[in-house]
């Protein structure tokens, strides 16, 4: 896009229980990028991997 400076690629992880997986992360010292973005009335949330990619982690539709 002729308007944004780099272009990334954001991924998304679905999961049957968003709560479940969270803890999960923490405990695996993974933490939450919420500066990211908001999503208003949403329970999904923003993590990173080791490099730095963005990932978003989503309930399963």
């Amino acid at each position: 896009m002729d308007n944004y400076s780099q272009q990334d690629v954001w991924l998304e992880i679905q999961t049957e229980n968003v709560k479940t997986v969270e803890k999960y992360l923490q405990e695996s010292h993974i933490n939450r990028r919420d500066e990211v973005e908001v999503h208003k009335n949403s329970e999904g949330y923003w993590i990173s991997d080791p490099c730095g990619t963005i990932l978003r982690v989503n309930p399963r539709k």
